[in-house]
């Protein structure tokens, strides 16, 4: 497992994998965390980010500086809603099966897939994941999803798309709200490349073939 700990995004710099098997004092960081925080630990590549923002409090009054920290964390069920949300029009307002597809998300919660909320707080402000077509290709939202890529899909390439669509291809799920740091979604995305190529170590064998992509 990898240790998912909090930290000063410019004081940090990527730690490896093997850092989670570091004594346990050297996880005294984390020693805050309830027992219900205790999930499957993402990449290094994931670390608390401290982002200033300007606040106006009045006509002809200055700007006040405001710290927001966010942090990452695996989706759980609490937080269905706030995914929900970000997704109602994922398929540029084509009807599909939005809470199986959540579900689907929070089902992979501690290997693959992450969320972005302030500290202390519950509303989501963003999230990536990936889900495999060919893990899932029976689940009603993937079938949907799978339509609706073929039919903006050009003829003449029908017949290749539906073969990448049936093989280890996964649906890559990046969204956080527009006025969202774009500083955050490197990390996000590099972060989720790095969980997918663990997974295939990490994850028990039958689990496996949820994150196995092709090259």
């Amino acid at each position: 497992m990898l240790l998912k700990r909090k930290a000063r995004l410019d004081l940090v710099k990527s730690k490896k994998r093997s850092s989670a098997k570091q004594d346990s004092s050297d996880d005294s960081d984390d020693s805050e965390a309830s027992n219900d925080d205790k999930l499957l630990m993402q990449p290094s590549h994931y670390r608390q980010q401290d982002y200033k923002f300007e606040e106006e409090e009045g006509e002809g009054s200055d700007f006040e500086e405001l710290n927001v920290v966010f942090d990452h964390f695996n989706p759980k069920e609490e937080d269905f809603h706030g995914i929900r949300q970000f997704l109602k029009e994922y398929l540029d307002k084509t009807v599909f099966d939005v809470s199986g597809l959540v579900d689907l998300i929070i089902g992979q919660s501690g290997a693959v897939g992450t969320i972005v909320k302030v500290a202390n707080e519950s509303e989501v402000y963003g999230l990536i994941s990936m889900v495999s077509f060919k893990y899932y290709q029976t689940e009603k939202c993937m079938k949907q999803i799978k339509s609706f890529v073929l039919s903006k899909c050009p003829a003449d390439l029908q017949d290749q798309m539906k073969q990448a669509l049936e093989g280890n291809t996964g649906l890559i799920i990046s969204e956080r709200m527009v006025n969202m740091p774009q500083e955050m979604a490197l990390p996000l995305v590099s972060g989720l490349f790095d969980e997918i190529k663990l997974s295939q170590e990490d994850q028990p064998k039958e689990l496996r073939a949820r994150y196995r992509m092709d090259r």
